[in-house]
């Protein structure tokens, strides 16, 4: 399947794949099956520059182990899930190019937030209520408020002198998903406060 660009997914993971690593060893693999394998797994591992932070991985593991303390072990996770967030949106890219925008941009939002959802099962698992509340608030508040407002402040001082056009359908979904989260907010704690308030009287 092409993409716009009139490119196949196969073609563009080719083509960075030979400026960003070497092809020699791969090469030498008489089985094409294995040679695929292995030239897949290099553009995965090797594809990007943030792939010299992919030990902070096993070393985010060794130093749980043998108990360095939290905060080595934050650190090391923190510096291990940036190349590792960078590799799930290129790999869901990748799957767009097959499966067209609509599955791939369903494919890029779920696999976008699997680091929250894997922490939230972590936290629930481990009885973290208040951790699992404050990272749901968090995300939708800097998906639907932070990412968004970013993107119009860059677009705007980018392009000072011209007009901006928006899809019409795209900012009604926006404007509806930012008051769904309002409400999401706000309804909860008003029924709080109204519980409160008739337990006083």
């Amino acid at each position: 399947m092409r993409h716009g660009h009139g490119r196949t997914a196969h073609n563009m993971s080719s083509s960075s794949l030979r400026k960003k690593s070497d092809l020699t060893l791969v090469s030498k693999v008489r089985c094409g099956l294995l040679r695929s394998l292995l030239t897949n797994l290099q553009e995965i591992f090797l594809g990007t520059k943030l792939f010299v932070l992919f030990p902070a991985v096993p070393l985010a593991i060794a130093a749980h182990y043998f108990k360095f303390g939290r905060a080595w072990v934050f650190a090391l996770s923190l510096l291990g899930l940036t190349p590792l967030a960078e590799r799930v949106s290129f790999l869901t890219e990748q799957i767009a190019y097959y499966t067209g925008p609509t599955v791939g941009g369903l494919l890029n939002a779920t696999c976008g937030n699997a680091t929250e959802l894997i922490i939230a099962i972590f936290a629930l698992y481990g009885g973290k209520i208040e951790v699992v509340k404050c990272s749901l608030v968090g995300s939708i508040l800097s998906n639907l408020l932070l990412d968004l407002s970013t993107s119009l402040l860059c677009g705007g001082l980018a392009n000072l002198r011209k007009e901006h056009s928006f899809d019409t359908k795209q900012a009604d979904v926006n404007s509806g998903l930012l008051m769904l989260g309002a409400l999401c907010h706000m309804l909860p704690l008003m029924f709080k406060h109204a519980i409160s308030s008739g337990e006083l009287t």
